[in-house]
């Protein structure tokens, strides 16, 4: 399933396209959608090895003390719009932030922040 992840995320970066000639198209904003959904399953993964959340996506790409890793990659990933994507937790969920196309928190409108529980309540 960590494989998975990291495929989705590779790929969807990749797969970026102006949408001509009838090909199927996928957007920066479903690119981040997939991909913050993604990471979520990376830090969940992370939980049931841990019994806690990981503080950062850097722990995701880090070997834990059992070395395992949760996605991997050397990096962490970056959205569509080439900004870090944000880990929140409060110990009992992780939220996974998108600031949008200007990076900037509390943007609105086309640059609307995002996280992946409002991918799951299809606020988005």
């Amino acid at each position: 399933m960590r494989t998975l992840a990291v495929t989705l995320l590779a790929t969807a970066s990749l797969s970026i396209c102006s949408c001509r000639g009838g090909s199927r198209c996928v957007s920066k904003l479903d690119v981040a959608k997939a991909s913050s959904v993604e990471i979520e399953r990376a830090a969940q993964q992370f939980h049931q090895a841990n019994q806690r959340y990981p503080e950062s996506i850097e722990q995701l790409i880090t070997a834990d003390s059992l070395g395992e890793k949760f996605l991997n990659i050397t990096k962490a990933p970056k959205d569509p719009w080439d900004h870090e994507y944000i880990l929140q937790t409060d110990g009992d969920k992780v939220l996974i932030w998108t600031y949008g196309a200007d990076g900037k928190k509390g943007s609105t409108g086309r640059n609307s922040d995002f996280n992946n529980q409002m991918i799951h309540r299809k606020e988005i």
